[in-house]
């Protein structure tokens, strides 16, 4: 905390300079103070150069402020506030009558007495100066407007010569607090914050500052989230001293490292410990802060803040240093998850830093709860009885019959006769109820008969069938108590975001539903319809998921009345299909609003059509939703894309993963690093150990136009040029600026793009029989849409909604840009013609990656689009969810599946097939070619095999492709003493070649030819070591050997 000084010591404050902020938000100059008022004397408190502080009577405080004459000659009043902790306890302003002027709150001098303050309390006191001319303006939003960039570089060069801060920030609606609102402007909080924010803390001020560690969780599964939804381990740091509200903390000079003091010392390179920030921290009343160990090492002051480790839930030491000095170390012990190590609550609060010290082992303790910034809840009691098991899932039993729950506890001989065990109870969100639970003999209370096997008691208790009703959610606990008063429960309290109960849900068996069923209990229904969320639980596959957190999801579909949701888990438990790994992330799509007649398979049918083409697609299928027992609707399933995700399909978990956010996440360039947040979201731990400068690399280079070099180097090509193949085959026409993830592989330094959210897919701008068009989208009936080309920058994805004249591609309503800011995420404000993928109109600016496309969309019209695969799929679909589609029309109005079927079936692939094929192909305009031609030749061009000097994953194969035509190789495999399998989309240009090496990063690495740089189509890894005198034959998907050679 700012603490009192002498008239010779000095603030620092620094200058924020936000000259990359937007020209659409206001200015405020603000200069600020703090000062101890006493009571009487002449006590005074300087600032850099011409800020004065002086305390007058008790109570008073005079205050001067010097400007240049010319920053102030626009001048029309000045407004002066004094704030203690959170509260505004003075605000009065007065007008300028000119520069040059004698007298208070006149020309460049302002002097001001503030008076009715409380003696020994500190305040921040700031001048806030009104622009002529913008008198209304600032009185309604409490700052004053912006210039021109130009004048505001000028004004903000002339604000840092006299210590001022300039701000400029969004006009936001904030809530005015302590103001009366007939004399005082609204925003002056944000002000407040900022410049407290600049205020930087001295060593000297710091070491007054007692702090120490107090409760550490190294294994955190659901306790606490971090702003990125993360459940980040976390250290709880407590201020010794006086707590009080709203403090403001200085702490530089301290830092943190999970290390011993000896290695520190000893590590070569040195470990770097994380520093606190150099600004005051605001502390709430508990004196206690979080900070999250992370890893992601985030320092303002202001914000979370995240140490630059993470810690081992096996334990580590950890260390806490003022400038260099160990002033508490702690040696953390393994913990179970969600358990936290800290201090016993009734530890000294010191007075001294020799306090630190006195912070040994013995006060330390495994603790009952976890209380991340609140007073510590004790040390961990005696255990109680050893539960062994509790029935945790309860699937086969027949209605009419009692829920059986059976428990097995450890005893000893002379506990036998002493323990009981309870079971508690509830139907739904009904009365919590308390059953006895009798031993499996001659079912009598426990506590009297205990049953004993190998040391054994078996507890039973009955939940009577008269207590629940087909589709009830029933959910009980088990606890069981011993004569020395301690008690175990299960399940364990782990956290308020982990399960509290086990549970079931009574199936119906009268459903007529061919579909997975998804029972969902919720408690408070309107919450649950809103991004905020709640609480709730699900039964899906035969296994209860207690207390998730469940909410809406998407963007245009918040406004529908059937909705998007999101399920998260405590951790990855969540079983979506028997034989996959557990996810944590559960997605459902509503199928509401198809482009087109309503099918309610649009999403499910292009996963499945992505997946039989090779495309990394999310896990998609239909499933019956119920909502307390009552019908929800028909839904789509879609897994998360994540780590799981990656691993289930072999792509690098550890790379950077990223989600497009909206329509400005179209890979533009022009977006500095600092605002690539706004656009695309990490979706990763591992990707948030890494700073944004990859992606901003990416999509500079996209923008070059010698890109040839840069996509060769550092885009999976195969993967990339499928994933667009894919794409445009089943005409989805809102992927352009979103619904992707990109990964940067860490092995390959290789971008990809993975598909999202693929509900306009398979649209048609019309109705069945082309009757209702639907305004402003001609999917399958103009060229914007329709063309191999769409998503470039001459097919852009905009939104034709705005524009009456719409007329598909039309270059005038393409320039147009938007009127008014109608951007979602603070960025600059689009063009039509920026609407476009840079990543898609990249390859496609390039011959030799448009080539590789035209061939790879032309295999898969031939071998997808123009056979049975859709149809097939289609009428199974339709008789899967004919049951439920029938009510989720009845009920949210839908469509009539049906109808739907008819139109995918009658015109949409029929007419799609005919678009690609003769519109665009050989007899249209050409964009497409032929089908590829039988009887093709491939060559083995060079290889360079191991040598002595080790240089294994150097060497490569290269595979020349010798005819006038692009050859698509996708799943053909290499064998024999090597192996290699051709991802889905390798396709060599016309005259070209492909390299295949044992590791592609250092393939491009090399130090003669070939190598990085030179455009080279690289892939691997070859699987083996390349020696000479092996024999190897090259295969296509049928298995017949095209290319026979020994190296």
């Amino acid at each position: 905390m700012l603490q009192p000084r002498s008239s010779d010591d000095q603030f620092h404050v620094s200058q924020h300079d936000d000259a990359a902020a937007t020209m659409t938000a206001k200015r405020a100059y603000a200069g600020a103070l703090t000062a101890l008022l006493g009571a009487g004397g002449t006590h005074e408190v300087h600032l850099p150069d011409r800020f004065v502080a002086q305390t007058g009577g008790p109570g008073e405080l005079w205050l001067k402020w010097t400007y240049p004459a010319p920053f102030v000659r626009d001048v029309q009043e000045y407004h002066v506030s004094c704030w203690n902790g959170e509260d505004l306890v003075y605000w009065d302003r007065c007008v300028a009558a000119g520069a040059g002027k004698a007298g208070p709150c006149f020309g460049n001098v302002v002097e001001y007495k503030v008076h009715g303050l409380h003696p020994d309390a500190w305040y921040v006191c700031h001048l806030n100066v009104v622009e002529a001319g913008e008198k209304q303006r600032h009185r309604s939003a409490g700052i004053a407007r912006a210039k021109t960039r130009a004048s505001f570089h000028r004004e903000a060069e002339a604000n840092a010569a006299i210590g001022n801060e300039v701000i400029e920030r969004n006009n936001a609606s904030i809530q005015n607090r302590a103001i009366p609102e007939t004399s005082t402007p609204a925003s002056l909080e944000p002000v407040r914050q900022r410049v407290l924010k600049t205020v930087r803390c001295s060593p000297e001020e710091s070491l007054k500052t007692l702090i120490m560690v107090t409760e550490v969780m190294s294994s955190n599964g659901g306790t606490l989230e971090d702003e990125d939804g993360d459940n980040s381990d976390w250290i709880e740091v407590r201020f010794l001293g006086n707590q009080q509200q709203n403090m403001f903390i200085c702490l530089n000079g301290w830092s943190l490292i999970d290390d011993t003091l000896e290695g520190v010392l000893a590590s070569t390179p040195a470990e770097e410990p994380w520093e606190f920030p150099d600004n005051p921290i605001p502390f709430p009343a508990s004196g206690r802060i979080v900070l999250f160990a992370s890893g992601k090492d985030r320092r303002d002051a202001n914000k979370e803040l995240h140490t630059n480790f993470a810690l081992r839930a096996e334990g580590e030491p950890l260390t806490l240093f003022f400038q260099g000095e160990a002033m508490q170390s702690i040696t953390l012990p393994p913990v179970p998850r969600d358990r936290t190590f800290g201090v016993v609550e009734q530890q000294v609060v010191a007075d001294e830093p020799s306090a630190h010290h006195s912070s040994v082992l013995s006060q330390w303790s495994v603790l009952q709860a976890p209380t991340p910034g609140e007073r510590n809840s004790g040390p961990e009691k005696a255990t109680g009885p050893a539960i062994v098991e509790v029935t945790e899932r309860i699937n086969d039993f027949q209605i009419g019959e009692d829920l059986i729950v059976k428990a097995t506890v450890e005893v000893d001989g002379e506990e036998k006769d002493s323990l009981r065990a309870v079971m508690l109870y509830q139907i739904g969100f009904g009365e919590m109820k308390e059953l006895e639970m009798d031993s499996v003999g001659d079912h009598t209370p426990a506590r009297a008969h205990a049953v004993r096997l190998l040391n054994q008691a078996f507890y039973v208790g009955k939940i009577p069938s008269s207590a629940f009703q087909p589709g009830n959610m029933v959910r009980w606990s088990v606890t069981v108590y011993d004569s020395q008063g301690g008690q175990t429960k299960r399940p364990a309290f782990q956290g308020k975001d982990r399960p509290q109960k086990y549970g079931t849900a009574i199936e119906n068996p009268s459903t007529p539903s061919k579909l997975p069923h998804m029972e969902w209990f919720v408690e408070d229904v309107e919450r649950v319809e809103t991004r905020n969320g709640t609480r709730c639980s699900l039964m899906f596959l035969g296994r209860f998921y207690d207390n998730i957190f469940c909410r809406t999801r998407g963007v245009s579909s918040a406004t529908w009345p059937k909705k998007k949701y999101k399920f998260k888990l405590h951790e990855n438990s969540f079983i979506y299909r028997e034989g996959e790994r557990g996810v944590s992330d559960v997605n459902l799509d509503s199928m509401y609003d198809e482009l087109g007649e309503e099918s309610y398979m649009r999403f499910v049918l292009a996963s499945a059509f992505f997946e039989e083409v090779g495309v990394p697609v999310p896990v998609t299928f239909h499933v019956r939703v119920s909502q307390n027992n009552a019908f929800q609707g028909l839904y789509a399933l879609a897994e998360q894309i994540d780590e799981t995700f990656l691993e289930r399909n072999s792509l690098d978990p550890a790379g950077s993963l990223y989600k497009a956010l909206g329509t400005e996440s179209n890979l533009r360039p022009g977006i500095h690093e600092s605002h690539l947040v706004y656009h695309y979201k990490k979706m990763t731990e591992q990707s948030r150990k890494y700073d944004w400068s990859d992606l901003a690399e990416l999509t500079e280079a996209l923008s070059n136009e010698d890109v040839e070099t840069f996509l060769f180097d550092h885009v999976n090509l195969p993967q990339v040029i499928n994933e667009m193949s894919a794409q445009t085959a089943v005409l989805n026409q809102d992927r352009c600026t979103k619904n992707y993830f990109l990964l940067r592989d860490s092995r390959t330094e290789e971008w990809m793009r993975l598909p999202w959210d693929l509900d306009g897919a398979f649209g048609i701008g019309s109705g069945y029989g082309g009757v209702e068009p639907r305004d402003g989208y001609c999917v399958l009936t103009c060229e914007q849409f329709n063309s191999p080309l769409f998503c470039d920058r001459n097919h852009p994805q905009d939104v034709a909604l705005l524009y009456s004249d719409f007329e598909g591609s039309n270059p005038q309503a393409q320039e147009r840009t938007i009127d008014g800011n109608l951007s979602q995420t603070g960025g600059p404000i689009l063009q039509w013609r920026d609407s476009y993928n840079h990543l898609t109109d990249a390859l496609l600016r390039v011959p030799r990656t448009r080539e590789m496309y035209m061939r790879r969309l032309r295999s898969i019209m031939d071998n997808v689009v123009n056979t049975t695969f859709l149809v097939d799929k289609v009428q199974y679909f339709a008789d899967l969810i004919n049951h439920d589609a029938k009510l989720d029309n009845k009920k949210w109005g839908t469509g009539d599946l049906t109808v739907g079927v008819k139109q995918l079936l009658e015109e949409q692939i029929p007419l799609r097939r005919e678009t690609l094929f003769q519109q665009y192909g050989p007899d249209g305009n050409g964009l497409i070619p032929g089908k590829q031609s039988k009887g093709l030749s491939i060559a083995l061009q060079s290889l360079n095999t191991h040598n002595t000097e080790g240089f294994d994953l150097q060497t490569y194969l290269e595979f020349k492709n010798p005819n006038p035509e692009a050859l698509d190789i996708s799943k053909w495999k290499i064998s024999g003493g090597v192996s290699f399998v051709f991802a889905a989309g390798t396709v060599i240009p016309s005259w070209d070649s492909i390299f295949v090496s044992p590791d592609v990063l250092q393939f491009r690495q090399r130090g003669s030819e070939p190598h990085g740089g030179q455009s080279r189509f690289v892939v691997g890894p070859l699987n083996g070591k390349l020696s000479q005198g092996q024999q190897i034959q090259l295969e296509d998907p049928l298995g017949r050997v095209v290319l026979a050679f020994t190296t």
